[in-house]
């Protein structure tokens, strides 16, 4: 099972260092890092999606079944779980922003925007 972990995080770091190929070419920069410091920060993209994709996760799936099941035990709680499910959606699409923002500053060699 380790292996096949690692072996999952090698193959996702290369679709991230295909997308840092392609901002390269988009953004016209040439890359002058190491190869080893752009596949370490690679895999740290793919740890900090797994990351983020399990918080979404969390927030999209658990925590609207909770929501439903508090309310039944506490229906005067209603208007403050609604409020909660709506900043989820909030939260959930500003993460998203936030990772595709990082991904064009950080993920291309030189200074962008």
């Amino acid at each position: 099972m380790t292996i096949s972990v690692l072996a999952a995080a090698y193959f996702a770091s290369n679709g991230v260092e295909a997308l840092r190929i392609s901002l390269n070419r988009a953004y016209r920069v040439i890359e002058n890092r190491p190869w080893y410091v752009t596949r370490l920060a690679s895999l740290g993209y793919v740890v900090i999606a797994v990351i983020m994709f399990a918080v979404i996760s969390i927030v999209l799936l658990a925590v609207p079944v909770a929501s439903r099941f508090a309310q039944t035990r506490f229906p005067w709680l209603i208007s403050d779980l609604n409020a909660a499910a709506n900043w989820g959606l909030i939260g959930t699409a500003l993460i998203l922003l936030i990772g595709l923002l990082a991904s064009h500053k950080w993920l291309p060699a030189g200074r962008v925007g």
